[in-house]
């Protein structure tokens, strides 16, 4: 018995590889840039694939 009460379709992406070379004390500024490019692969990969899953085709994604 699984948690799960019916079969959902699931889809699963993987990004290319996101290069960050290691600072060990990194000032706001350079955790600021990371952030924004790990944002703008995750939005550019939604927007690529959200018309592969019923229901998404006009959604938005929001980074709170």
């Amino acid at each position: 018995f699984l948690p799960i009460p019916y079969k959902c379709q699931l889809l699963s992406l993987f990004g290319k590889p996101i290069s960050i070379h290691q600072n060990d004390n990194p000032s706001d500024e350079d955790i600021g840039a990371i952030q924004k490019l790990i944002e703008e692969q995750i939005l550019s990969m939604f927007e690529s694939y959200k018309h592969l899953v019923e229901g998404y085709e006009n959604k938005k994604l929001v980074f709170v």
